[in-house]
């Protein structure tokens, strides 16, 4: 199935800006993500839901600088660019300058693995697509990503309810840089007291 017959078919709704919206030269966005996700990006960028069983939250092509700076991705892991949300606390990112894309937990952002999903974004739409039945959306939770109060890397717990709280995607970029300083300066302190 095609790019374009997927996302039709895609039962999603307009959601957003999250983030500052900034015009900027297309030739930037050209040597981080492969064509085809180029080409649909117009279309279909501020839009999300269900994709087979995988919610998927697409960002505005304006959005992808100002996400990227946000969750501060330069810092952590330098070799992805995120354009994409599940709702759930993870992202979607393509390695620069391929077209794989791979899903990686925002709080912590691994600095040197991910979850390669697909190689190209024709066939990670389809990986989605291919899931499952799409479940109902919950029109409350549209434009919103779940945050862990404590996250599992910090010992919290996603089965207890009250450390579970959903937040705009600005908000959850700011606990998540919160997050990220914090794991990587005890990981760095904790190192630094074993040598």
């Amino acid at each position: 199935i095609t790019i374009h017959e997927v996302l039709t078919s895609w039962d999603a709704v307009e959601s957003g800006p999250f983030f500052d919206l900034e015009e900027f030269p297309e030739d930037i966005l050209q040597q981080a993500v492969p064509s085809d996700y180029l080409s649909i990006l117009r279309e279909f960028g501020g839009k999300e839901g269900f994709l087979g069983q995988q919610y998927l939250r697409l960002y505005r092509w304006a959005e992808l600088i100002p996400l990227n700076q946000a969750y501060e991705i330069h810092v952590y892991n330098p070799q992805l660019f995120l354009f994409a949300a599940d709702g759930f606390g993870d992202a979607f990112a393509f390695v620069f300058g391929t077209e794989t894309v791979v899903k990686i937990p925002l709080i912590p952002i691994p600095k040197d693995k991910a979850d390669i999903i697909a190689h190209g974004f024709e066939a990670f739409l389809n990986v989605l697509a291919a899931s499952g039945p799409p479940p109902e959306v919950d029109p409350d939770g549209v434009g919103l990503e779940l945050h862990l109060i404590q996250p599992l890397c910090c010992g919290g717990d996603f089965t207890i309810p009250d450390n579970r709280v959903m937040v705009p995607p600005a908000k959850h970029a700011e606990l998540a840089r919160f997050w990220n300083k914090a794991y990587y300066d005890q990981l760095e302190r904790s190192e630094g007291n074993s040598s």
